[in-house]
Order: structure tokens, then C-alpha cells, then sequence
């Protein structure tokens, strides 16, 4: 990865490629869009960790405390890994609530078209 020129690099007879982007300590390290792309990567990994937990989450007789314990201990540090190094944008804000909102939506088995109301 460079933001000048690319130029052939070769270490004994093999040349070593250049790269658009690449992951280093959990960061996803790109010149176009980073937090974008960080902030999408993020997401996939947040569901894909949702989706190997779905069999406990969506089970009506474990206790809502204990889907919230796992949903906080094993899918929330998944997304928010890295997160105080982003730059702060709406968009960046909106993306990973607007996630956590629809994985909780599913736990509690609720569609986003019921007419739910906030109260105590």
C-alpha cells in the first residue's frame, strides 16, 4: 500500500504485490473511505458473530437477561472494537446503532412494522 508512486519491489526472485488495503491489530488500514469501509467491515463482523449466536438468542425459554449478558459480552465488543480511533461522522454514529437496533429487534422476536410503545 502506498499514496505515491508503485514501484516494483523484489525480495530475492519473487515480487511482492501492492495492496489496496489491509487489516493490522483488528484496523482495517485503507487510503479510500477508511472509517466507511472500517465501519462496514465492523458490521458484517458484528453480524456474523450475532449469526453464530442466533440458536440461544432466539430461544424463547432463555431468560432476557441472559441474551442481554451475551449479546453485550460476545456481539457489542465486536462492533465497537477499534471505535475510539474513528473519526466521528453522522454516518458513522448511525450505522452501528441502526445495527445494534435490528439485532435487538430479532432477540426479541419484534418486526420492525409492530407498533411498539415506549413505556414502563
Amino acid at each position: 500500500m502506498t499514496n505515491g508512486k508503485k514501484t516494483a519491489i523484489e525480495v530475492g526472485n519473487a515480487e511482492i504485490n501492492y495492496t489496496d488495503e489491509y487489516v493490522y491489530v483488528g484496523q482495517l488500514i485503507t487510503l479510500k473511505e477508511p472509517m466507511r469501509e472500517e465501519v462496514k467491515r465492523r458490521i458484517t463482523n458484528g453480524w456474523r458473530s450475532y449469526r453464530t449466536l442466533k440458536e440461544p438468542m432466539k430461544d424463547k425459554k432463555l431468560h432476557i437477561n441472559i441474551k442481554r449478558k451475551l449479546f453485550n459480552t460476545c456481539i457489542l465488543p465486536v462492533f465497537t472494537y477499534g471505535c475510539r480511533s474513528w473519526i466521528i461522522t453522522k454516518e458513522i454514529i448511525n450505522k452501528p446503532a441502526t445495527c445494534q437496533y435490528a439485532m435487538e429487534r430479532s432477540i426479541l422476536s419484534v418486526k420492525i412494522s409492530d407498533k411498539l410503545r415506549n413505556c414502563a
